[in-house]
Formats: C-alpha cells, structure tokens, sequence
C-alpha cells in the first residue's frame, strides 16, 4: 500500500488516448463536439461523456467547469460513476430549456427554469420515481457550485432556486439486502475452488513448464513447443500473434496442431481478470473492506502479524482525507484466511507485477490489452456487456436460495452485498449491538442501523432489539436515582393524620398540590428539616409525604397527556430522562388503584376541564425541562 491517499482529482486526457493530468479541461475545436474524458486513480478505464449534441455552449461550459472543481479531493465527486450521473442531468437540463440558449449563460436564467425542468422529469419518469428528485437536486448543486466558487451572480429567483433544491416527493430508498447464509456459504465455497484451481496453475503447473522451455530459436522443439513459448513470454513480456510471427522471423505460424497460441500460454504464466474474482469475494466475505477499499490494496498492506492476526492496511475514500487511511485486524495463517488469501495473491501477481511496474495487488492481463493495475475495478458489467462476476457464478451454477428449481435464475453477485453479509453476521453476533456493528463496519452508529441493521434480513432481530432498548430506557428511568419513594394511593378520601406533637404540627401540616395532598410540606425527603420543599409539583409523584386521591385523577390525566405529547418534540434518552419516571408511575402504580369506572369518569372530567385543572409553568413546557 502506498504511504500516502492518492489524490480523487480527475485526469483529462485527449482524444489520442494518452494521458495527460491536470486540473482544468482538454476542450476540443468548437466545430467538434466537446467529449469529456476523465479517470480517477482507483479506476482502470478511462471513461468519456459527449456533451456536443446538448445545447447552449456557453452554459454548458460554465456548468462543466463546476463539475471540475467539484471533482477536487473531498468535493463529493471521487469516480468516474459520478461524473457520469452529473453528466446526465446536465445533459437532460440543458435539452429543457429553450432552443435559443446559444449565447445563454448562467447570469440570464431565471428560477422558472429549474422548475420547467421538474416538471418535465415527472412527466418522463412518473411521480413514483426517484429519478426526478435526483436530477433536480444535482443541478442545483451544480448552480451553487458556480455561486460559491465560480463567482457568477445568478438572478434572484434563481439563486434562491437552487438553494431550495428538488420540491418533487422523494420517493423512500430500500436498502439492498445481504446475501442468506446459505448464499453467502455457496459464494465462498466457489470462490475457495476457483482459488484452488488458479494457485496449481500459476504457482505449480505454470513453473514447471517454465523449466522445460528454451529460447524457441535455439531450444528444441522451436516455435511449435509450448515450453519454449511460455519462457519467451515470460522473459520478453505478452505478446501477440502477428509480434511472435515477426520476432520469429515468420517461423511462428498459427496453423497445424503443434502449433501453440499465446492465449493459452499467457493463462499459464498470468492471472486473468476472471481468475482473480474468487479472491476478491472471498476478501470481502472475510473481511468486510468495501469493494473500493479492496481494489486500491497493494502488494504492502499486510502488517503486524502475531496470535494468529494480521493488520490488512486500506484506503476508505468517502471516509474524508483524515480518516481515509483505515486498519483491519484480520485472520491470519495459510490458505483462505484472510492473511493467506492476500499473500497468495502477491505471489500469483508477481510475475505480472514485473511486467506492468506497479505495486498494486490486482494485476491481471488482458488479451491484446496487456496488463492492467486494476483489475478489481472491471469485474462488474459494463454498458450490458457479460462481466467477471456473471461469469463466476455461471461457472459454479450459483443461483438464489428461494429460487424455483426448474427456473433457477442465476445468482448476480455485487461487492457491496458482500460486505453487508460481513456486516449483517457480526451484527447478529453481537445481538443487534448497533455500536460495535458500526465498529465491523467502519461506520457511524446511525449508517450502520439504517444500511446494516435496518435491511429485510435482520428485520426480526432488529425489531427485537429496538424494543429491549426501549425497554432498558424505561427499566432505567424504574430504576431512576431521583426518586425517593413512592406516594400513598387511596380510592377513597384520606384519612386524617395521627395527632402529633405541637413541634411537629408544622411539618405534618396537609398541603393541597396539583397531583396530590401533602402531609409533610416542611419536613420533605428533598430538603433539610423544618425547610419547605424545594422541588416543583411534579416531585410529589416520587414523594412518600403524597396522597393520591380520586379527586386528584383528572388532572393527572392531563398531565399525563401533556408528558406523552413531549414525546413527539424529543429524542428516546432525552424524554426518559425527564418524564420516564413520572410516566412509569402513573400508569403502573396509580391507575391500577383505582377502579375501571373512576377512571372513566376522571378521563371524562379531564375532557371537559380542557386541562384548567393543570398549571404549567414556561419552563416546564421547554424542550429541555428537567423536573423534580
């Protein structure tokens, strides 16, 4: 792995195929239609997007060069994927707008556009899709990009369009699932064959051959003998069929059935894209690093092994720059444990490594391409065309678990459902525990509950263990140091008191409260003796000095409402803190005292007082009132 996080800045390279790094476009002559032409470091290919046939040249140049800026380390556009989508809504945009926009630029528009623009994308994609609200939202990025570091002053309207963003419902994403255990068991266990299968070609069968061969000129056999041709490949690099009949000297032909292609000497020597897909899914099976962070590991990322662990060092790229740079403590040992897997791989790449002067862990070659360094990076389909990954679970007949077996459709393996079955296994490990999954994970709490925990899969376990946090929180405001006791509940009036002593006919004194009756006013569990009690009316319901009576019901009712209508205004930890106990004991130590009639006629009483009977103070209708 390299010291240091490579840069998320776009590379523009012209149209001749070269490569040429910069900040700032390769803008073609005006007659040709401008194509952009970009590749970020941790991509294998260089993708281009045509942008000639949209209209408006001077708005599109002004929105591309926001596009550019955008694209900067920790910007928010890090690949060529997002580009692409930014590319597509300024496409759609500027086809939205009237035709005569040639010499339009960003200044002269006005808010109407953007909402032209909306309307149009409901009406292409139907008010259930999420597409429109994407689109829109992405302009208006785009728009306040070319305010805050453009300069452009845009009209009034439009400014404060592009502030307020996307007005169309957005519709609610599902997160994608993990894979069963079964699923996950079937992956692994095909990905463990293709590693047995590519470890005896390239470590064992692969050398030996090398050992037979000779330079074809001189070595026996010449150019028809496939030892001597894997030792030429392997000494002068990959070559073609018509470089191997020129360098022969016209002694190679490709005809006859001793002859030898360099397609099925090259597997023997070199990995191929396809060979390498079993490691990567068995890498995060095993160690959930998301697919990105996988695909940037280098031939260094091991480190510290002891007790059977190894450090896996990787690169997180929407982590931020300041924790890009993450560690895995990971298995370590031999064969498919994670340590081995990625030791296995350095020595299989090595000879491709030689030849393609990178450190890069997924080096891989490609006929009449050569080598590349990101081989991770092509395993999905493109543009519809068969990828790797179909390809693996054709080979192995992988299909989903609740398939119909005589239609059994083939299983489409993606990277990020992998990690999410890392994730979704140690989410069940620790019992729903959301902290310590967001630790697996790499994750904040809250990503790891609503991409992880919160997923069709785990939804039993999640709903259980939503409801033993709530009832934790409600067992904890039971079990609260703030009460000192519980009150005295009679269905019927109170007793007098017992005569007491003169000196203590003052702290006996009955005081009528809002909830109850107090018979020790000055000599209160919260204060010193002979002082008066401190704590507001709420504090009466953890007294032992209180008495509930019937006449007292209805306006514990509205109290009752007024503490369950918080509940809508604050958070779980906070409402339990400041009205749990008081919640916990009315509904489980007073109603039950009374009968089912005296409530009825309390609830009734409490209806038509309309809560007179209940005084409020400000402060105990703030956010963050604590009473008692």
């Amino acid at each position: 792995m390299t010291g240091r996080r490579p840069e998320q800045r776009l590379r523009f390279v012209p149209e001749n195929g070269g490569t040429a790094a910069g900040t700032g476009p390769v803008w073609v002559d005006q007659d040709v239609p401008m194509v952009l032409a970009c590749r970020f470091p941790h991509e294998a290919k260089v993708s281009r997007y045509e942008l000639g046939s949209a209209p408006g040249e001077r708005l599109r140049r002004q929105l591309v060069g926001c596009l550019f800026t955008m694209s900067e380390p920790d910007r928010g556009v890090g690949s060529s994927l997002s580009v692409q989508n930014y590319v597509v809504a300024l496409r759609m945009f500027l086809r939205s707008l009237d035709c005569h926009v040639a010499t339009t630029g960003l200044a002269d528009l006005d808010g109407e556009v953007v909402d032209r623009f909306q309307d149009a994308m409901v009406a292409r994609y139907g008010p259930g899709s999420r597409q429109p609200w994407v689109l829109v939202n992405q302009v208006c990025v785009l728009l306040r990009e070319a305010v805050e570091e453009h300069g452009v002053v845009l009209r009034a309207s439009l400014a404060r369009r592009a502030l307020f963003g996307a007005t169309c419902p957005k519709p609610p994403v599902v997160p994608r699932d993990a894979y069963t255990p079964a699923e996950a068991r079937a992956i692994a266990r095909a990905a463990r064959v293709d590693f047995g299968r590519v470890a005896r070609r390239l470590l064992a069968e692969g050398p030996a051959l090398l050992e037979l061969g000779g330079h074809p000129g001189r070595a026996v056999g010449g150019w028809k003998k496939k030892a001597n041709i894997a030792w030429y490949l392997d000494t002068y690099g990959d070559r073609t069929i018509d470089q191997l009949r020129d360098e022969s000297g016209g002694e190679y032909v490709l005809s006859g059935p001793n002859m030898v292609s360099p397609t099925a000497v090259r597997r023997m020597l070199w990995p191929t894209v396809r060979d390498l897909v079993g490691f990567w899914a068995l890498l995060l099976l095993q160690t959930g690093i998301t697919p990105a962070s996988a695909a940037l590991l280098t031939t260094d990322c091991l480190a510290n092994p002891s007790a059977g662990k190894v450090t896996l060092r990787h690169h997180k790229y929407r982590a931020g720059r300041a924790r890009s740079e993450r560690i895995a403590r990971v298995r370590d040992g031999l064969g498919t444990s994670p340590g081995g897997l990625v030791r296995n791989l350095v020595e299989i790449t090595a000879r491709a490594r030689r030849w393609a002067g990178s450190d890069a862990l997924w080096v891989a070659v490609k006929e009449k391409e050569g080598f590349t360094t990101r081989a991770a990076g092509e395993f999905r389909a493109r543009n519809g065309q068969n990828s790797p990954l179909q390809q693996f679970a054709l080979d192995h007949h992988l299909v989903y678990e609740d398939a119909p077996p005589d239609g059994a459709e083939p299983l489409v393996v993606h990277g990020s459902r992998l990690r999410k079955t890392y994730v979704a296994a140690a989410y069940r490990a620790v019992g729903g525990d959301v902290g310590a999954t967001a630790r697996a994970a790499g994750n904040t709490a809250r990503v790891a509950m609503h991409h992880y925990g919160d997923i069709a899969s785990l939804g039993p376990l999640h709903a259980w263990t939503v409801a033993d946090a709530l009832y934790e929180r409600v067992e904890a405001a039971r079990a609260s140091g703030r009460p000192t006791g519980s009150p005295e509940v009679v269905g019927t009036a109170p007793s007098p008191p017992t005569s007491a002593p003169d000196d203590e006919a003052s702290a006996t004194e009955v005081v009528e409260v809002q909830l109850a009756d107090c018979h020790g006013f000055f000599n209160s569990p919260f204060a010193a003796a002979g002082e008066a009690c401190p704590v507001s009316f709420t504090g009466c319901l953890q007294c032992p000095n209180a008495v509930v009576t019937a006449d007292k019901l209805p306006t514990i009712i509205t109290y009752l409402h007024h503490i369950l209508g918080q509940r809508f205004l604050m958070g779980e930890d906070e409402w339990c803190e400041a009205w749990g106990a008081d919640f916990v004991r009315i509904v489980d130590d007073i109603f039950p005292r009374f009968d089912t009639s005296t409530l009825e006629r309390a609830q009734e009483d409490a209806q038509l007082s309309g809560g007179s009977g209940l005084y409020l103070p400000t402060v105990a209708t703030a956010r963050g009132y604590r009473h008692g």
